[in-house]
């Protein structure tokens, strides 16, 4: 099912003109989502959303982490006082490996909540769910596709730049766009 350029709702099929804001998706000029997000108050509100549900999972996958890293420490103390040494790492290492969790934990949320349920506990919240463009059911390669920048922030925020100022489906980040999902209400 295709989707409007200007807001991104589902479009009924043949239609030129969108039944939810009245834009013209027969051609024109494209327009990126940097100028929609900035003009149109309907996009404002869908990033709104997007932004406090991944703050939500952001926090669910950092409590997640924050449990396993005292698990990983209270097993370092325990060897370390029942063998006089740390018998696993050192604790630097422990620090790096932490940090590999972290990315392979928010990866695998991501991946699996969205390629099962098409949707993460921050999107169900604020009623947003992941679908595919060529409306066939989700599965976990394309999650895994659209969530791979969840690694590291600076891979995110690419995302997003990349989304916002080339012309892709309104809603989408750019590997949204490789992954031909969309997030919708």
């Amino acid at each position: 099912m295709p989707y409007c350029r200007s807001c991104g709702k589902e479009l009924p099929p043949g239609a030129t003109y969108c039944p939810n804001c009245g834009a013209n998706n027969t051609g024109g000029a494209p327009v990126n989502e940097f100028d929609r997000i900035t003009k149109d108050s309907r996009t404002q509100e869908h990033w709104i959303r997007r932004t406090v549900a991944y703050i939500i999972d952001w926090v669910v996958v950092s409590v997640a982490t924050a449990v396993l890293t005292l698990i990983a420490y209270v097993v370092m103390g325990i060897s370390t006082a029942a063998f006089g040494t740390n018998f696993f790492l050192p604790f630097g290492a422990l620090g790096f490996g932490i940090l590999g969790l972290s990315a392979l934990l928010f990866l695998l949320y991501f991946t699996i909540m969205e390629g099962t349920y098409s949707k993460t506990i921050g999107k169900a919240f604020l009623g947003l769910h992941v679908a595919t463009l060529d409306n066939k059911p989700m599965n976990v390669e394309k999650a895994f596709v659209r969530n791979i920048s969840k690694i590291y922030w600076l891979l995110l925020l690419l995302d997003l730049i990349g989304g916002f100022f080339l012309n892709v489906t309104p809603g989408q980040r750019y590997l949204d766009s490789i992954s031909k999902t969309i997030v919708t209400s």
